[in-house]
């Protein structure tokens, strides 16, 4: 990807996600992946939040600072976690002409509804959710792949 293509991601985000910077947010790391892909953490004095591009697919999951990749937690995952299993976010909704900023702009909205129950998890008391957090994590995980993929 090109420094060029990468910056203009930033601009994106920053331009759909304008209330996380003003919660104290900072763009912490930005990554090149392969085939195009890219990774960008903002960072607060609490928590991470990740942004993820895979295979053109856009994501995003709340880490506690410093964390090993695999203890991040995607935002569908925390939602059916915060209700109990009661609340299913499934695909995005997408089309073959939907553009990044569409897509920034849905994750925009599902964040910030849910941000303030959320990112508590991520502070101080992380440790003491982890297992849960992953445990529900996983749960979603199973029953979107369940939902979506082709049998």
């Amino acid at each position: 990807m090109e420094d060029k293509k990468l910056a203009h991601i930033l601009e994106e985000v920053k331009q759909s996600f304008p209330f996380l910077f003003e919660r104290g947010y900072k763009i912490a790391k930005t990554k090149k992946l392969p085939m195009g892909d890219w990774e960008m953490i903002l960072t607060s004095k609490n928590n991470s939040i990740v942004f993820v591009s895979d295979r053109g697919e856009f994501d995003l999951g709340f880490a506690p600072i410093n964390a090993d990749e695999g203890n991040q937690v995607g935002i569908r995952g925390m939602i059916y976690y915060l209700s109990d299993g009661q609340k299913f976010v499934g695909k995005y909704r997408r089309t073959i002409f939907q553009k990044r900023k569409g897509r920034f702009e849905e994750l925009a909205n599902l964040l910030e509804a849910y941000i303030d129950q959320i990112t508590p998890f991520f502070g101080e008391s992380y440790e003491w959710y982890r297992q849960d957090l992953i445990t529900a994590g996983k749960k979603y995980n199973a029953i979107f792949l369940d939902k979506y993929l082709p049998k």
